[in-house]
């Protein structure tokens, strides 16, 4: 395609404006309001799965059923940074009995 001149056509031109004025609404009115995260954030996730762990007394391996549940928590902001507490339960899902060893 030649053009005359060495001219780009106005469409061109057209789309370019656009492309420039999009980049800009997006920059300064729609990233800033999903660039934030809750301060009353408040996330629970439950778990379930298996546990492959090592029998000391017969060293055979043991499979244990696992049900965890870990908790996040804000506990404030500084800045654009949130701070967050984490804590996590483990028990065996047969007998219910807790996994100490899990936790934090």
């Amino acid at each position: 395609m030649r053009w005359s001149n060495r001219r780009l056509p106005v469409w061109a031109l057209g789309v370019g404006i656009l492309a420039i004025l999009a980049g800009l609404v997006w920059k300064t009115a729609v990233f800033p309001r999903l660039d934030r995260i809750p301060a009353d954030l408040h996330q629970v996730l439950h778990l379930q799965g298996t546990w492959k762990v090592l029998d000391p007394a017969t060293m055979q391996p043991q499979e244990i059923q696992l049900a965890m549940t870990e908790e996040y928590r804000a506990r404030g902001t500084r800045g654009r940074l949130l701070l967050l507490e984490r804590q996590v339960t483990a028990s065996n899902a047969g007998t219910g009995e807790p996994l100490e060893r899990l936790r934090s």
